[in-house]
């Protein structure tokens, strides 16, 4: 297949001809989280180099290029599955299909589409958070895989679209652990994120995630520290609140 590229400022897409004009979508989409991002991060921790995108238009050829994807998806939570989208490589460059093929993987649950739209600003934002701290990330990160993807969830926006998602994975499964296991990162990992930027400001999840694995060996420690001390169990008790109300609601729209 032969490739065209298309440019923005910080991004290039790589692409077959007839999905330019998703590319040139892609591309704001890019565009847009890495300008939210210079508002709330230095910008040495932004890649100063050109982010390839590349999208491939189907499964197919999504997997011949990066043939862990399927583990990995497979691995998620089956609510969040859908949302995996694709894989960053080396700190420069994302895979993931076209939005065409993500379009068609939308369900009727409340922000489907929204989650999908959102796929490349949030593989943007792995990108940015293994930047902050390399540690978190792959296979000797896992144990706080939770903050890793969480964060890039939450930094894209996608937590605040995943309460249908999230509400599936609730009726579906077992109760979650605290913090979440890495199958439910996806999903949960952001509303960690989010809760603590809500209580103790956007600042303290730029601390937490430059001193995890490095100021501290476990999770739960970083956590217990991140909400100035406060006993793990009031963390958590609030943050299973927060999900029970998820889940009341999920159900009350399912009922309806």
């Amino acid at each position: 297949m032969a490739w065209e590229e298309t440019l923005s400022d910080h991004f290039a897409a790589r692409h077959a001809e007839n999905d330019a004009r998703d590319a040139r979508a892609v591309l704001g989409v890019l565009e847009d989280m890495r300008a939210r991002l210079e508002d709330l991060l230095p910008s040495d921790v932004l890649p100063a180099h050109e982010v390839a995108v590349v999208l491939h238009g189907s499964p197919a050829q999504l997997h011949f290029a990066q043939p862990l994807l399927p583990l990995v998806t497979h691995r998620t939570a089956p609510a969040g599955r859908r949302y995996v989208g694709g894989r960053t490589v080396g700190g420069d460059t994302i895979h993931m299909p076209t939005p065409r093929l993500l379009k068609a993987r939308a369900t009727k649950v409340e922000g489907s589409r929204e989650l999908l739209r959102l796929v490349p600003a949030a593989l943007y934002g792995r990108i940015v958070v293994t930047t902050l701290n390399p540690r978190i990330a792959g296979w000797r990160g896992r144990r706080w895989t939770w903050l890793g993807i969480g964060t890039a969830e939450w930094l894209a926006g996608r937590t605040r679209h995943a309460r249908g998602a999230i509400g599936r994975r609730l009726h579906e499964g077992q109760a979650p652990a605290f913090p979440p296991a890495p199958a439910d990162a996806l999903l949960l990992g952001g509303t960690i994120v989010d809760l603590l930027a809500r209580e103790e400001g956007v600042e303290a999840v730029f601390d937490l995630v430059r001193g995890a694995a490095r100021e501290w060996k476990r999770p739960e420690d970083a956590l217990q520290a991140a909400f100035h001390g406060r006993p793990l169990h009031q963390t958590e008790g609030t943050w299973r609140g927060g999900l029970a109300k998820v889940r009341d609601r999920e159900r009350a729209a399912r009922d309806a």
